[in-house]
Protein backbone atom coordinates (compact mmCIF):
# COMPACT_ATOMS: atom_id res chain seq x y z
CA UNK A 1 0.00 0.00 0.00
CA UNK A 2 0.73 3.51 -0.83
CA UNK A 3 1.69 6.06 2.05
CA UNK A 4 2.47 9.59 2.28
CA UNK A 5 4.76 11.08 4.30
CA UNK A 6 5.13 14.20 5.57
CA UNK A 7 8.39 15.79 7.47
CA UNK A 8 8.49 18.90 9.19
CA UNK A 9 11.26 20.55 11.28
CA UNK A 10 12.26 24.56 12.12
CA UNK A 11 14.83 26.67 10.00
CA UNK A 12 17.57 28.69 10.31
CA UNK A 13 16.64 32.39 8.69
CA UNK A 14 20.27 33.18 7.71
CA UNK A 15 19.90 30.03 5.66
CA UNK A 16 16.53 29.57 4.29
CA UNK A 17 16.72 31.83 0.94
CA UNK A 18 19.34 28.75 -0.30
CA UNK A 19 18.17 25.54 1.13
CA UNK A 20 14.64 26.48 0.24
CA UNK A 21 15.76 26.56 -3.67
CA UNK A 22 18.07 23.79 -2.98
CA UNK A 23 15.47 21.59 -1.47
CA UNK A 24 13.17 22.30 -4.39
CA UNK A 25 15.72 20.83 -6.65
CA UNK A 26 16.19 18.08 -4.69
CA UNK A 27 12.76 17.21 -4.53
CA UNK A 28 12.29 17.73 -8.34
CA UNK A 29 14.84 15.02 -8.31
CA UNK A 30 13.34 12.69 -6.42
CA UNK A 31 9.68 13.44 -8.15
CA UNK A 32 10.91 12.13 -11.45
CA UNK A 33 12.65 9.31 -9.79
CA UNK A 34 10.39 7.52 -7.88
CA UNK A 35 7.56 9.29 -10.10
CA UNK A 36 5.56 10.94 -7.33
CA UNK A 37 4.13 14.10 -6.25
CA UNK A 38 6.56 16.58 -3.68
CA UNK A 39 5.55 19.53 -2.40
CA UNK A 40 7.29 22.13 0.20
CA UNK A 41 5.37 24.32 2.75
CA UNK A 42 5.72 26.56 5.59
CA UNK A 43 3.45 27.16 8.46
CA UNK A 44 0.80 30.10 8.29
CA UNK A 45 2.06 31.57 11.08
CA UNK A 46 5.46 30.98 11.20
CA UNK A 47 6.97 30.63 7.70
CA UNK A 48 10.05 29.42 9.31
CA UNK A 49 8.57 26.31 10.30
CA UNK A 50 8.51 24.40 7.17
CA UNK A 51 6.54 20.68 6.07
CA UNK A 52 7.91 18.42 2.86
CA UNK A 53 5.41 15.84 1.28
CA UNK A 54 5.45 13.14 -0.93
CA UNK A 55 3.05 11.18 -2.12
CA UNK A 56 1.72 7.90 -3.07
CA UNK A 57 5.38 6.71 -1.44
CA UNK A 58 5.23 2.44 -2.69
CA UNK A 59 8.61 1.76 -0.89
CA UNK A 60 9.09 4.34 1.95
CA UNK A 61 12.21 2.79 3.20
CA UNK A 62 14.08 2.77 -0.25
CA UNK A 63 12.38 6.23 -0.80
CA UNK A 64 14.10 7.46 2.42
CA UNK A 65 17.37 6.17 1.91
CA UNK A 66 16.76 7.89 -1.18
CA UNK A 67 15.87 11.47 0.67
CA UNK A 68 18.92 11.28 2.80
CA UNK A 69 21.01 10.79 0.12
CA UNK A 70 19.79 14.26 -1.80
CA UNK A 71 19.47 15.74 1.83
CA UNK A 72 23.26 15.33 2.09
CA UNK A 73 23.89 16.02 -0.96
CA UNK A 74 22.92 19.83 -0.52
CA UNK A 75 24.21 19.94 3.11
CA UNK A 76 20.94 20.48 4.33
CA UNK A 77 21.76 19.72 8.36
CA UNK A 78 23.46 22.79 7.95
CA UNK A 79 19.70 25.01 7.14
CA UNK A 80 18.04 23.49 10.35
CA UNK A 81 17.71 25.88 13.50
CA UNK A 82 19.62 25.60 16.44
CA UNK A 83 18.21 22.95 18.41
CA UNK A 84 15.93 21.87 15.37
CA UNK A 85 15.41 18.28 14.18
CA UNK A 86 13.45 16.66 11.07
CA UNK A 87 10.54 15.02 12.29
CA UNK A 88 8.96 12.44 9.37
CA UNK A 89 5.61 11.25 9.38
CA UNK A 90 3.90 8.93 7.45
CA UNK A 91 -0.10 8.20 6.51
CA UNK A 92 -1.91 5.64 4.68
CA UNK A 93 -5.54 5.69 3.47
CA UNK A 94 -7.92 4.71 6.45
CA UNK A 95 -9.22 1.06 6.24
Amino acid sequence: MAVNLYVYYRVDPARAADMRAALRGAQARLGAAWRIDTGLLQRSDDPLTWMETYVQIEDPQGFLAALASELEAIGFSDCLAEGATRHVECFEPCA
